[in-house]
């Protein structure tokens, strides 16, 4: 038998899909002909519905946030959804093999049934050539007639302990139909579980997405602005710059002009000391002049 691959798997869930039929391990395998282990199944419809839950997922933003933080947010949700689908898979697996069993206990009561009704039809042969024998022996001898009451009474046992079988056969068969649809309804309840953890899941990844996407918008205005007094702090530099030499000039102005101050004073100071020296009496000694002034 050809190998149920993934092509297979998505048409009979396109199919179902379709039907608006529940998808569930043994909807799927009916879709498929009975084709297929569970274990391939539960991978192939696995990938179908992650594959599905990426496709619902909303369009990107305008302006997307920083990859580093897209990239945060998506590892986190990525480690999120494997945990619950790793989660889901188990509980199949679990559901999975308790059907089995009871497939299996099924298998061996309808077994045991069909064993009875052939012993059954057996017997009704074996009735049926004691009746004829028994009617071969009345015309031989009456006490046959004992003989063929007993035949028959052990003919009415087997009717009545098949009859017994058949009532223990549907009870058990009742019994598997119930567990079946508890089964689906446990196995619907958990997938509806599932589906608002994905929801929950997906809006808390929006609104993380939207307070990583201000608090970048409020740095980023930050930035800016710190931008701007940085380019007027360099253009005030530049300015200082371009009036350097102009300083520079203005600087060796100034040092000229106090030389010449300088040199002015000194001259003042030279003319006022000789008009002294001119005063004063020609055996008055100068050094002692400048001795007393204070310019030795």
């Amino acid at each position: 038998m050809k190998a149920v691959s993934y092509a297979d798997v998505e048409s009979a869930l396109a199919q179902l899909v379709a039907r608006k039929e529940p998808i569930t391990l043994s909807n799927l395998r009916v879709a498929l002909g009975n084709r297929g282990s569970m274990s391939t199944l539960s991978k192939h419809l696995q990938r179908w519905k992650k594959e599905q839950a990426l496709d619902v997922l909303p369009p990107g933003p305008v302006n997307p946030a920083p990859e580093p933080i897209m990239a945060a947010v998506q590892g986190v949700w990525q480690q999120l959804f494997d945990k619950g689908q790793q989660e889901l898979l188990e509980q199949q697996q679990v559901f999975e093999e308790q059907r089995q069993e009871f497939e299996a206990a099924l298998a061996l009561a309808q077994s045991q049934a069909h064993n009875t009704l052939a012993e059954s039809a057996e017997l009704r042969q074996k009735l049926q050539a004691t009746e004829q024998q028994c009617a071969l022996l009345q015309e031989q001898a009456r006490h046959s007639e004992q003989q063929c009451a007993l035949a028959q009474q052990q003919a009415s046992d087997a009717q009545q302990a098949q009859e017994q079988l058949q009532q223990q056969w549907e009870k058990s068969y009742d019994a598997m139909q119930q567990w079946q649809t508890q089964w689906q309804q446990l196995f619907d309840k958990e997938q509806q579980s599932w589906r608002d953890q994905y929801a929950q899941l997906q809006q808390e990844s929006e609104n993380l997405l939207a307070q990583e996407r201000q608090r970048a918008a409020v740095e980023l205005a930050q930035w800016q602005s710190s931008y701007e007094k940085l380019q007027q702090h360099y253009a005030e530099a530049q300015a200082l710059n371009n009036q350097l030499p102009q300083i520079a000039e203005l600087s060796d102005s100034l040092h000229q002009q106090i030389r010449l101050i300088d040199a002015a004073m000194l001259k003042e100071q030279l003319v006022s000391i000789y008009q002294i020296l001119q005063k004063m009496p020609r055996s008055y000694d100068s050094v002692s002049f400048f001795k007393i002034k204070g310019y030795s």
